[in-house]
């Protein structure tokens, strides 16, 4: 079984989001050899993200009548320690020097401003070059928000690897959010555009669904086409008008044939009658099968130059009548019974000649085909479905098997034709060919037409 192929849409998306994934990943490890070879950026970052970050926890503290430093605090930095053993000290105090918070005591003094200097907005320096960062800096929040306070902070080491956050941090501001945001505008204006773009494409497959191997004038649309999809359409179209001169050459070919040898046949049965001997009869009986088989190969030519604007709305009850009528002397000739009943009189699009001629030919097979004193019935059932049956033997056992229209039919050699040009008249009226037989309990063949105005009708 063969893997269905990935519509246009999906391949585009996928080699986007391939793409996209790579540069993602090489703008990442950009950006962070940049930052980590940058020790005062990184510092500078950690210094404004801490700060930040105890601002927040102090006011929410001191606004729910808490004593500092909380338990927020005490969590981050692991501040149990009064000597800030665990790496990390902070200060807050107010813009005047009062301190509200410090777990360095006196240690604070060496890494941080004096209380009597006015803090500027922001201020950090190296206590120790290298990694891991060593470090204190502070900012002064007078943000209107509640008097103004100066937080201070320092890193002695990073033990927390508070500098990975950092990274992290800058990662996700700064490059997963808008990188995300763009592949999401990018992805979907891609995906927009090639299914605008593929709209024409839609239309010329609807199109070659819907193309007629009667109407010679069938073509794809290229209106509204990409260039290079118009091409390939233009092509198809170029390759359509090839195949319609080769068919109309064989059609063409078929037909003259066929016509040009029912003259020498004629003369031949001329001759043939003039000669009175046994065997000259049996002569004759084989070219008129001869002859019969040359008018069905000339009918059969003739059915591929149908032009399919001729149908129009006709009885179908009243065209078999008028066919069961004509073929009746044949019929009560060669000794079978021929019934006609109509329970309905359906309307469809036909081609009136062509409905007589199907209904001649599997009258035709039965009466070739079946004994004596055996009765061929016709009939019209609803919808529109036409009938032929007889209460023959049946097909022959161990006939070879030929493929029909929604079937399989076990048939001797000489229904082919016959059944052949039934089989393309069906097709040509959209009708369905059923047939259906069993050894001593005779055959019945449907003909479903599609009433008048339903679709699948010829237009």
């Amino acid at each position: 079984m063969s893997r269905r192929a990935s519509s246009l849409v999906a391949i585009v998306a996928r080699r986007i989001l391939v793409f996209a994934a790579l540069a993602s990943a090489i703008q990442v490890g950009v950006v962070f050899v940049d930052y980590w070879f940058n020790d005062e950026e990184l510092g500078r970052i950690l210094i404004e993200q801490q700060t930040a970050a105890i601002r927040d926890d102090v006011r929410t503290v001191l606004a729910h009548g808490g004593r500092l430093p909380g338990d927020i605090l005490e969590e981050r930095y692991d501040l149990d320690d009064p000597d800030g053993g665990a790496g990390y000290y902070v200060r807050v105090r107010h813009a005047g020097g009062a301190v509200l918070y410090s777990n360095c005591g006196d240690v604070c003094e060496t890494r941080f401003l004096p209380d009597t200097v006015d803090a500027p907005n922001f201020w950090m320096r190296t206590l120790r070059p290298g990694r891991p960062l060593t470090l204190a800096g502070g900012r002064l929040f007078a943000d209107g928000a509640g008097p103004p306070l100066v937080v201070e902070f320092a890193s002695i080491g990073d033990p927390q690897s508070l500098v990975v956050s950092v990274l992290l941090h800058e990662m996700i501001d700064h490059m997963v959010v808008p990188m995300g945001l763009m592949l999401f505008l990018v992805i979907g204006a891609t995906l927009v555009s090639i299914r605008h773009a593929l709209r024409s494409v839609a239309v010329a497959a609807a199109a070659a669904d819907r193309i007629d191997p009667n109407a010679p004038t069938s073509r794809l649309p290229v209106d509204g086409m990409p260039k290079e999809i118009a091409r390939l359409a233009e092509a198809v179209n170029r390759a359509f008008e090839r195949i319609a001169a080769l068919v109309r050459s064989q059609k063409i070919f078929a037909a003259s044939v066929a016509h040009e040898i029912r003259t020498p046949l004629a003369v031949m049965r001329l001759e043939l009658e003039r000669i009175d001997d046994p065997r000259v009869r049996e002569a004759e009986h084989n070219l008129d099968l001869l002859a019969h088989t040359m008018e069905q190969l000339t009918a059969l030519a003739r059915l591929d130059a149908i032009d399919v604007a001729a149908f129009v709305e006709r009885d179908l009850a009243d065209l078999a009548r008028r066919a069961v009528e004509e073929i009746a002397p044949l019929v009560y000739a060669r000794g079978k019974h021929l019934e006609f009943t109509a329970e309905i009189e359906p309307r469809v699009r036909v081609l009136p000649g062509l409905v007589e001629t199907l209904v001649r030919n599997l009258v035709e097979n039965a009466v070739k085909h079946t004994r004596a004193g055996t009765t061929i019935r016709v009939a019209i059932e609803a919808p529109a479905v036409l009938v032929v049956r007889d209460d023959g033997g049946g097909f022959a056992p161990g006939a070879e098997a030929i493929r029909v229209e929604l079937g399989q039919v076990r048939t001797s050699g000489a229904l082919g034709l016959g059944l052949k040009i039934v089989e393309r008249i069906a097709s040509l009226h959209g009708a369905d060919l059923a047939i259906r037989s069993e050894r001593g309990e005779g055959v019945e063949i449907r003909v479903a037409f599609p009433p008048s105005g339903e679709d699948g009708a010829p237009a």
